[in-house]
């Protein structure tokens, strides 16, 4: 619900902007106009009415806006400007360019000796984080926003006559309840949601983020018939935004009760809805209720929501935009520690000037006294400040180390994943075949030992002896399809049994095969035109080699899944030129050399794709660099693979020609 949810900061931010009319009228207004700065609120209105239908719109006028205001030194139209930004950025799911935008607002209301406004700003900029899940950033924002409020409330009701003080109190608990929510506080979620609720029924607002937040609570608690009270009691006052959470929470309910068919049903409204409005959160919720719900039934499509889900979030909370938003959160801080300081030191100024009047006034008395007490106030202040530098400085290198390490725990962990879900679809390809035969011949067994039963009645011996010849036939059929997928999974669980990373004889070439397989079933399984001729030439000779298998067979999937992707980005673009008889190749070789024992093992894997460019070849390695388009790639997959064959004493490199194709070459020493 983030970025609907701040309805009284909608309404404070635009009031000063002149009523709603025709927004065709507005734009006739516009081209008619001069550049003023009745221009400027005529600009900021038209945002303001794209904002969640036509974002992009929205932000074109924004900017318009932001730019003449910052030309007529117009601050009233430029952090309005800011304002709109930020939200326009926000219906996106670009949180990094919201907050930057909030921030602007923030600091200019400041500037501007505006209270109230940076007070708005701060419930705004909470609600950013909040959405991103860092709770307690979002809390600090609330309670200091309520803080100032309480500090200007004269201010506040001058500024905003339209807002009543006890709505805006009111808000103030409904939200910080969510914020304790997402950080699964649950008794002081359940304490303040419920306070905002009877609150919000008392002043007769019937507004629905109480009652949604309240039956989130409850949900979370597992108070399944109050939260579902909470959600049903909103249905005749939502809009579709609210509409979209409510929707989900219910889907939650039914999927917390096992109720598959109730929850795919609200899941699914959820999911059109939010397809409809641009509400990525929503969609991100009802993906994952949807893949849960066809996990056991429909395993093709809970992959597909699980990935559309995955994509969604990785839109949401890539590294690239929590590390803008990181770097905003500590320009933030420093800026805030900075006008701390600045505070710290007129009261130290003041401090002194008092100190230096009572020095002054004694000094008649006992001036060597007063210069021996002087010098060891500033001895001992100078020492504290030492102390407390060198204690700040501890804490936040200490603080570093841990999201550092934190950090790169949440990109392995994502990085494996990606991989599993290639696998997955690989692997369910492979049994599924064993598994028809198996199902089709029993259903066969089944007529056929009915109709026995009908020829015994008869005694027809002949006929009984020929049913039985065939049940005998069916059920070695069954059997052989049986121990097929049988040894399918043996085969996985004998890859992925040791989670030690400890080295074990390997048959490199069936390690090899089965990961080229499982390849190319998981990219037929994205990709049901996909097509490649795959060409295997092993060294029969190699034997077993001592290696981690499931850390080697990760970077031949990675390397396998590289090239499919290289051939089916050159195959669209060939068939509109004269290389229209292009045919996707992938050739996977081993080979051993050297004798007595020792030599080294090479693992080729080649491809008559596009190639990579020389400009980036020198890059191919680095952590997070990819030349796939975004949310298609972590740039991670041949970073670790470096890391992993180097680990095994190994080498790692590349032979490509741009649009010709690339040839990477796993060498790997033998003891």
């Amino acid at each position: 619900m983030g970025k609907y949810i701040n309805i009284f900061a909608l309404i404070i931010c635009a009031s000063p902007v002149i009523a709603q009319i025709n927004i065709d009228s507005l734009k006739n207004l516009i081209s008619e106009g001069k550049e003023d700065t009745t221009l400027v609120k005529r600009l900021l209105q038209i945002s303001d009415s794209y904002l969640y239908d036509k974002p992009d719109s929205g932000l074109y006028y924004a900017n318009k806006a932001l730019q003449l205001s910052q030309e007529l030194y117009y601050k009233d139209g430029e952090v309005w400007a800011y304002i709109n930004l930020g939200q326009a950025y926000w219906v996106f799911g670009d949180y990094a360019q919201a907050l930057y935008f909030s921030l602007q607002a923030s600091n200019l209301y400041r500037q501007m000796n505006r209270l109230p406004g940076v007070s708005t700003m701060k419930v705004y900029i909470g609600d950013i984080y909040r959405e991103m899940g860092d709770y307690r950033l979002a809390l600090r924002n609330y309670f200091d926003a309520r803080k100032m409020d309480e500090e200007n409330r004269d201010d506040f009701i001058l500024m905003y006559p339209d807002l009543p003080i006890d709505h805006r109190f009111m808000m103030f608990d409904v939200v910080i309840g969510d914020a304790y929510l997402t950080g699964n506080r649950l008794d002081s979620a359940l304490f303040f949601a419920k306070r905002g609720f009877a609150k919000d029924r008392e002043l007769g607002s019937d507004w629905t983020y109480p009652a949604l937040v309240l039956g989130n609570v409850y949900a979370k608690r597992k108070q399944l018939d109050s939260a579902l009270y909470c959600y049903r009691s909103t249905f005749k006052m939502t809009a579709q935004n609210d509409l979209i959470d409510i929707n989900n929470g219910i889907a939650t309910i039914y999927r917390d009760r096992n109720q598959t068919d109730s929850c795919r049903y609200y899941a699914e409204m959820a999911l059109d809805t939010a397809q409809v409005i641009h509400y990525p959160t929503g969609a991100l919720q009802a993906n994952e209720l949807l893949s849960w719900v066809y996990e056991k039934t429909n395993p093709v499509k809970a992959i597909r929501y699980y990935k559309t889900s995955i994509a969604i979030k990785d839109s949401l909370y890539n590294q690239e935009k929590v590390s803008r938003v990181n770097g905003l959160i500590f320009e933030e801080q420093q800026r805030e520690r900075e006008l701390q300081a600045a505070e710290i030191k007129y009261q130290d100024r003041l401090n002194m000037y008092g100190l230096l009047a009572v020095v002054g006034f004694s000094l008649l008395i006992a001036i060597f006294l007063w210069r021996s007490n002087r010098h060891r106030q500033k001895a001992y202040v100078l020492l504290q400040k030492q102390q407390y530098e060198t204690d700040h400085q501890k804490v936040k290198a200490e603080n570093a180390l841990e999201e550092l390490k934190a950090t790169q725990a949440q990109l392995l962990q994502r990085e494996k994943m990606a991989s599993l879900g290639e696998l997955t679809a690989g692997i369910a390809h492979e049994i599924q075949n064993p598994l028809n035969f198996i199902n089709n011949f029993s259903e066969l067994n089944k007529e056929l030992l009915t109709e026995m039963s009908q020829e015994i009645e008869k005694e027809n011996f002949n006929e009984i002896k020929s049913i039985a010849k065939s049940v005998v036939e069916n059920e070695n059929k069954i059997l052989h399809h049986g121990k097929r997928a049988d040894g399918i999974v043996k085969g996985m669980m004998q890859h992925s049994r040791s989670r030690s990373g400890a080295k074990e004889p390997t048959d490199i070439n069936a390690l090899v095969d089965e990961y080229l397989r499982l390849a190319y079933h998981g990219f037929r399984a994205k990709d049901k035109s996909f097509n490649a001729t795959m060409i295997t030439d092993y060294d029969e000779d190699i034997g077993n080699v001592n290696i981690v298998p499931q850390e080697i067979g990760r970077v031949v999937l990675n390397l396998i899944n590289n090239a499919f992707y290289a051939v089916s980005v050159k195959r669209p673009m060939t068939e509109a030129t004269a290389e229209a008889s292009y045919e996707p190749t992938v050739t996977v070789s081993t080979r051993r050399s050297g004798g007595d024992g020792r030599g080294e093992l090479e693992i080729r894997v080649k491809d008559n794709g596009i190639g990579i460019p020389k400009s980036v070849l020198d890059k191919i390695f680095q952590p997070f660099f990819t030349t796939k388009p975004t949310g298609q790639g972590t740039g991670l997959g041949l970073s670790l693979g470096y890391d992993i064959v180097k680990a095994h004493g190994g080498q790692l490199n590349v032979e490509t020609k741009e649009g010709a194709g690339s040839e990477f070459v796993i060498i790997l020493p033998i003891a």
